[in-house]
């Protein structure tokens, strides 16, 4: 019986393992990738991470393991497929292989995964020159040229905040209406080193070692154009990996775990922390506070 089971070893879950710790509590990660530190490995450089100006998203993740380990943090390999609130208010973790675990409060810490467009060369790219989040990887592009794809607010605040850095941004919309706020789209078209492509999607990624353009399609005309390119920014929506919480916790429609900035969920001893929670801003610093608000919260410590 764990006082504490934390479902996710990326950067939520493994400072929620560090606080565990240091807090006494009997706790044991569950970790489903054989490699800790959740999406933050595929990006290529990190700079906005306070301690370290300048560092790989796989070395700053090998540090924060190194540190669990020197606190003799508790982890377990294996995928969670089911969560059970029993009748003594205790909580059974089903996994994969069968096994149980039984703890008193769980600390689901999955994350979210960016949605991919799904075309050549995405995968390929990605870390050379394809990104899925502009805060992490943007000022990589000072005085560069990108490509931003997507209609949503997300797409329109990647758009900005890289025209402040770029020396110019292309942002692709499949549709002719914006799905985003007026105002954010009103704000991008006034930007003069943005330009606004409508009724296009992408076709595909091009490079050698690193990105050096798109192709995209007119959905109209069926026109192909080519545009070069140092980067590209995904900016679609992502999906959080928390299907298998819904029968226990309460998601909003695009399946993130409601949870406010105590990172309480709807049900009595359990907490959701990093980007599988709602929230506004899913970087490193928030995924990191969310792990140690998550521990602080269970009664007694």
């Amino acid at each position: 019986m764990y006082d504490v089971i934390i479902i996710g070893s990326g950067f939520a879950g493994m400072t929620a393992g560090i606080y565990a710790a240091r807090a006494g509590l009997s706790h044991v990660i569950v970790e489903k990738e054989p490699f800790p530190g959740g999406q933050i490995i595929k990006t290529a450089e990190v700079d906005n991470y306070p301690g370290f100006e300048k560092i790989s998203g796989t070395d700053l993740a090998l540090k924060v393991r190194s540190h669990c380990q020197s606190l003799s943090v508790k982890f377990t390999e294996g995928e969670v497929v089911e969560v059970k609130k029993n009748s003594d208010n205790l909580f059974s973790v089903i996994m994969k292989n069968n096994s149980v675990l039984e703890c008193k409060n769980i600390i689901i810490a999955v994350g979210a995964k960016p949605r991919l467009m799904n075309v050549p060369g995405e995968i390929e790219y990605t870390g050379r020159g394809v990104s899925y989040c502009a805060t992490c990887d943007g000022p990589l592009y000072r005085k560069k040229n990108v490509v931003v794809f997507g209609g949503g607010d997300s797409a329109l605040r990647t758009a900005l905040y890289l025209a402040d850095l770029a020396e110019n941004v292309l942002l692709v919309h499949r549709r002719q209406q914006f799905r985003a706020d007026k105002t954010l789209v009103d704000e991008a078209e006034k930007r003069i080193n943005i330009t606004i492509i409508r009724d296009a999607v992408p076709e595909s990624i091009v490079g050698d070692e690193l990105v050096s353009g798109v192709n995209i399609t007119d959905v109209n005309t069926k026109e192909k154009k080519h545009f070069a390119c140092d980067g590209v920014f995904v900016a679609i929506g992502s999906d959080p990996d928390t299907g298998v919480f819904g029968s226990v916790v309460e998601l909003d429609k695009t399946g993130y775990i409601i949870a406010g900035e105590n990172c309480k969920t709807n049900v009595e001893g359990i907490y959701a922390a990093g980007d599988c929670r709602t929230g506004m801003i899913k970087q490193l610093v928030t995924a990191a506070a969310d792990g140690a608000v998550a521990v602080s919260m269970i009664k007694g410590h």
